[in-house]
């Protein structure tokens, strides 16, 4: 982790911990700021800003590095607000647990994942997102990898209630996607790390085309978080892949299950008659089939 490679003071020339001072310092400045910008507040070098960037994000480039350093403070910020489960005795896997274990285990994080997540709901957020699914045409998904396939299920349960939505897996699929999107259609982005150079690329194009865009996101204050109309944040605080995994896609899908859920209350009569439809000529197709 970044901060972790900071507290190692011995491997940092002076300019370097200088740098790390003011980022310390300036936590909330550090998203906006270009190469340029941080050499000028920290007086010192263009150079020297992206050798220490270097060094702490192994060598991901200056934009990833302010993504993922902002994202640990984000975190580290509201450690008093949340457990942190990669230390808490409760939330931690370890090696060659038993069944039980892990399964209280997995009950845990989820429970106090879903627990926080509604604790910290934005509703007059929602709302708007709300709103603005309602008063726009289709919806446009645009995400990639574990992102695009736990998303996929939700969207699905939107079309049950009647709102069109498009959805490609292939990244030059949705990069065309966004070239043609009609301008009164919305755009629900998702990303990990916030920090996602193609989807900043892609979101650019939608702001050119004055597509509304709802950004899923950890931190909302990252890149794409900043770049969306409405961005709701997700939980993803454990350095550890196996619970940060859990608490990522718990809170993931609580967010969704709201979200499709307010849609259905929303339009309760047009998305029952949608429902009753499709179970109609199901079941004729299945008749047909069996005979």
């Amino acid at each position: 982790m970044i901060l972790e490679k900071m507290s190692m003071t011995e491997n940092f020339t002076d300019s370097e911990q200088t740098i790390i001072q003011y980022l310390l310092s300036h936590p909330e400045d550090i998203l906006m700021m270009s190469v340029r910008d941080l050499a000028k507040a920290s007086f010192t070098s263009s150079s020297t800003v992206n050798r220490l960037a270097g060094k702490l994000s192994d060598h991901k480039g200056f934009t990833q590095f302010k993504a993922d350093l902002f994202s640990e403070l984000h975190n580290n910020r509201f450690a008093g607000e949340s457990r942190d489960f990669a230390s808490s005795p409760e939330s931690d896997i370890r090696c060659h647990e038993d069944m039980a274990a892990i399964a209280e285990t997995i009950a845990t994080l989820e429970t106090e994942t879903i627990t926080f997540m509604k604790n910290h709901l934005d509703y007059d957020k929602i709302d708007k997102l709300i709103n603005l699914l309602k008063s726009t045409g289709t919806l446009y998904f645009f995400g990639f990898d574990n992102n695009l396939s736990m998303v996929k299920s939700y969207l699905y349960r939107m079309m049950t209630f009647g709102k069109p939505v498009v959805m490609h897996d292939a990244q030059n699929a949705q990069f065309y996607q966004a070239l043609t999107i009609p301008s009164n259609s919305c755009a629900l982005i998702i990303s990990r790390t916030g920090a996602n150079r193609t989807l900043i690329e892609i979101m650019q194009v939608l702001k050119e085309k004055n597509v509304k865009i709802i950004a899923l996101t950890p931190i909302t204050g990252s890149p794409i978080g900043q770049l969306a109309d409405i961005a709701l944040s997700l939980k993803n605080d454990s350095p550890f892949e196996a619970v940060g995994n859990v608490v990522y896609e718990t809170s993931l899908s609580y967010l969704l299950n709201l979200i499709c859920s307010l849609l259905f209350s929303n339009n309760y009569a047009d998305s029952k008659k949608v429902l009753e439809d499709y179970n109609t000529l199901y079941m004729r197709h299945e008749n047909i089939f069996m005979k």
